[in-house]
């Protein structure tokens, strides 16, 4: 279920607990101003969730697995995970701190939100909102150029203004379209991936970074997509 489409209503009449993975939770952050009205909207429901999981490796520019889970309910997640009998394993009971050993699933692991824990600090709520607005701007400039090159189709829609931070397209000539990702990623200059739309090849462009420069960047993208054409 989209988030946007979850209301306390539905929640009351249902009486289930929801579970979201949210790739577009950061939207929630974004600068509350019409430019990114669509976005903020789409992520609302959110606060009805019981439990929502999210990566940060893309919008936060951390490693891999620096992800999260945000709970309502401690004790259930520490009754699904508190280690067995042995001595060893065991916490004090007077601890206000909760173990990490009984609120994951594994017993040794690295310590992965250290660099999640330094981008928070370093830039704070103010600070990753205006990173998120910068990948927005840079994804829907890309989204507009792809509009004004007439060998491209922007995917899934044309409405610029509907683009969070991934970019969506494709050659509208089919044959040429077939071997557009190795055409772009062969110049070197940008990384785009392929995908699929609809039955058909398509590529995908994410916007991530922290040294954007929208107008310089847009350039960039649009040299190698005229070029990538050909």
């Amino acid at each position: 279920v989209p988030s946007s489409g979850v209301t306390g209503e539905l929640v009351a009449r249902w009486q289930q607990q929801l579970t979201f993975t949210a790739f577009g939770i950061f939207a929630r952050s974004l600068p509350e101003t019409e430019e990114f009205d669509s976005l903020r909207a789409s992520s609302e429901g959110l606060q009805y969730a019981d439990s929502i999981t999210g990566d940060c490796h893309k919008a936060l520019n951390t490693p891999y697995a620096s992800a999260f889970l945000l709970t309502r309910t401690q004790n259930a997640l520490s009754h699904v995970c508190t280690n067995g009998a042995a001595a060893y394993l065991k916490v004090s009971g007077t601890d206000n701190i909760p173990s990490p050993l009984n609120n994951v699933l594994e017993n040794s692991r690295r310590f992965n939100a250290l660099p999640l824990y330094a981008v928070l600090h370093a830039y704070g709520r103010e600070g990753l909102a205006l990173l998120f607005a910068s990948q927005v701007r840079l994804a829907r400039a890309i989204a507009s150029a792809i509009g004004e090159l007439e060998a491209y189709e922007l995917l899934p829609t044309t409405e610029v203004g509907e683009v969070g931070t991934i970019v969506l397209f494709r050659l509208r000539d089919q044959e040429r379209n077939e071997g557009l990702v190795g055409r772009i990623n062969d110049q070197n200059r940008i990384y785009a991936s392929g995908t699929s739309w609809e039955g058909r090849a398509a590529v995908r462009i994410a916007v991530s970074g922290w040294k954007i420069d929208v107008a310089k960047d847009t350039n960039v993208v649009r040299e190698v997509l005229e070029k990538a054409a050909q």
